[in-house]
């Protein structure tokens, strides 16, 4: 998930041609940004606020990333109590 940070942060940096902060921040709203991991739509910052976000549970089974919560978004069901290695 921090290498998306940085995919959206060089998305902008790319589309403001400055690592001026206002023109990043005007890049980042005029943007829509799809390149991330997450399962919900891309990014779209509107106010300052990611419109195509929403929160989501993650857990680490088979040493993947899967996403267990919500049903809508789930790649796994949860495993709990977690087994001993």
């Amino acid at each position: 998930m921090n290498y998306t940070a940085v995919l959206l942060l060089a998305d902008a940096l790319e589309k403001a041609g400055s690592a001026d902060r206002p023109k990043i921040i005007a890049a980042l709203e005029a943007s829509t940004f799809a390149g991330h991991v997450m399962p919900y739509g891309p990014t779209k910052f509107v106010n300052g606020q990611n419109q195509g976000a929403a929160p989501v549970n993650t857990q680490v089974l088979d040493k993947e990333i899967q996403v267990i919560f919500p049903a809508a978004f789930a790649s796994a069901k949860a495993v709990f109590p977690m087994p001993k290695a």
